[in-house]
């Protein structure tokens, strides 16, 4: 056999192992919105696999849509967070292969605990 044979072997071999690994790939998906239907923008949405404990961030969008991808199978903990927010949760988030989940998130304003707190800490921040 030439060894441009084999060299061509090798690429096509390549090329299909990687074409049968992205199908084996999964993803989670969806719109953060808040009460009154809004996006909400520059949410942090982390997913977190519940047996590994590897989670990966994304930030929603303008339109308040996040996307994480090449995430294997397996049981996910989804959590939201954004200021003036109280943070929101998917404790177990079943994924399985090549599956695209949606799951979306409606944010309920945050206590005003919260708020005062915030308040505090940024005018701690402008005395300095």
């Amino acid at each position: 056999m030439s060894l441009k044979r084999i060299e061509l072997r090798a690429v096509l071999f390549c090329l299909s192992l990687s074409s049968a690994l992205a199908q084996f790939t999964s993803s989670i998906q969806g719109v953060v919105t808040d009460a009154a239907g809004a996006a909400v923008p520059e949410a942090v949405v982390r997913v977190t696999n519940v047996a590994t404990g590897v989670g990966r961030a994304a930030i929603t969008s303008n339109e308040g849509l996040y996307r994480v991808v090449n995430l294997g199978p397996g049981t996910y903990r989804v959590d939201v967070a954004m200021k003036g927010f109280a943070p929101a949760e998917r404790p177990s988030v079943p994924l399985g292969i090549s599956e695209t989940l949606r799951a979306d998130f409606v944010l309920k304003v945050g206590d005003l605990v919260d708020q005062v707190t915030v308040t505090e800490q940024i005018a701690q921040e402008i005395g300095r």
